[in-house]
């Protein structure tokens, strides 16, 4: 594959904690409610609106519940390139997604550059 692609790889995948440390102290925002097997508890995971502002200083560790092969694909996202997490409705609709590159964003370059 190209060096810039994106695609969704993993869905509805239950979160069962989030974690941040900020000025070298962890604060735990781990989920108090049992997990279930829908997306609407990854939703609901304790903490989850309580995570840090996006600036220096801060990493949040996030704990997916997911079988070996997806731990792999997470393991290795997070090694070589960059997760992105959203927050899924039940039932939302994941058909159609396809593996994006940038001639895809921002359309086919010509020979004379951009158009």
């Amino acid at each position: 594959l190209a060096p810039y692609v994106t695609h969704l790889r993993l869905s509805s995948v239950l979160v069962t904690s989030v974690r941040s440390t900020s000025s070298g102290a962890p604060a735990d925002t781990t989920a108090t409610s049992s997990p279930a097997p829908d997306a609407a508890s990854a939703a609901s995971v304790a903490g989850a609106d309580a995570a840090p502002p996006a600036s220096a200083g801060v990493d949040l560790y996030v704990t997916f519940a997911t079988d070996a092969a997806d731990a792999e694909v997470v393991i290795f996202a997070a090694e070589f390139g960059t997760i992105w997490l959203s927050n899924e409705p039940v039932g939302s609709d994941e058909t159609g997604t396809r593996i994006v590159t940038p001639p895809d964003v921002y359309g086919t370059t010509t020979s004379g550059g951009t158009s």
